[in-house]
């Protein structure tokens, strides 16, 4: 018996060392660049951080410092934004030549992500709230702020001039939006406290949210089906159809799980 449940022991030991569908691996030379920006150049901590095509990232910090790498090298710092708070959030777009930043004064900046050049500067709605997240559907932006407002953000160049035009989604007023996940430019999948909504074409619709009001939720589509969202709260993950006809939105929970800890993001490995 002693020997048996030392072999239990041990071959859980093993499992839980080696069965794992992750692998770590330590940026050291970005690691050591930060470090070395938070001390000489009053750079702060690192905030937040965005991951592009061929090999780019992006960190923001506590100053409102950005350093952006590729292959780990320092490629270009942006450290004249120190006004607009800590950066929040970063978002780059699908083929990683576009960069979105946020900050803690309710300010969003669009970059030119090779070199680093600022190509618009937009403030959402006033200095009042902060930034939460940013990110895209399509070629515009998609912004949160901390009043639970999603903010939908329209790049152009009339004449070679470029702009951008914001305009309120979805105001915190109705319900203080604390998680978002755009599927495309037209679908966008939002988060309260009490229910996920989806919003689409001027339309939305919603269901109401599993778990505990005191934790905040997640989202995220499916990458294989775009028809299915996938929501999770506390130890609660659900799966929900998402199917629009015409004008009309309906929301179908297929699956639901139970889980042992608390997720704070969703993302996809390869499907």
């Amino acid at each position: 018996e002693e020997l048996e449940s030392e072999n239990k022991i041990s071959s859980s030991k093993f499992e839980e060392t080696t069965c794992s569908a992750l692998q770590v691996d330590f940026l050291q030379a970005i690691s050591q660049q930060l470090l070395q920006a938070q001390e000489r150049s009053s750079a702060g901590a690192a905030t937040t951080l965005s991951i592009g095509s061929n090999g780019r990232l992006t960190v923001g910090t506590a100053h409102g410092h950005l350093l952006s790498f590729h292959d780990q090298t320092l490629r270009w710092v942006c450290d004249s934004n120190g006004d607009n708070g800590a950066v929040t959030c970063l978002s780059y777009n699908h083929d990683g030549t576009r960069l979105l930043a946020g900050f803690a004064r309710g300010l969003v900046y669009q970059y030119e992500s090779i070199r680093g050049l600022i190509l618009r500067k937009v403030t959402l709605g006033g200095e009042l709230w902060g930034t939460l997240r940013v990110t895209w559907a399509g070629t515009s932006g998609l912004a949160l702020d901390t009043g639970g407002s999603v903010w939908l953000i329209r790049f152009s160049r009339p004449l070679g001039v470029r702009s951008a035009r914001v305009s309120c989604l979805f105001s915190g007023a109705r319900g203080e939006v604390v998680a978002m996940a755009a599927r495309d430019a037209r679908i966008l999948a939002l988060a309260t406290l009490s229910r996920v909504i989806i919003v689409a074409g001027g339309r939305a619709a919603g269901v109401r949210l599993d778990g505990p009001p005191d934790v905040l939720p997640v989202l995220e589509w499916c990458e294989l089906d775009n028809r299915i969202l996938v929501s999770a709260r506390a130890n609660i993950m659900q799966w929900l159809a998402v199917t629009i006809i015409g004008s009309s939105i309906s929301l179908r929970p297929v699956q639901r799980v139970e889980l042992k800890s608390t997720p704070i993001w969703l993302g996809w490995l390869g499907g």
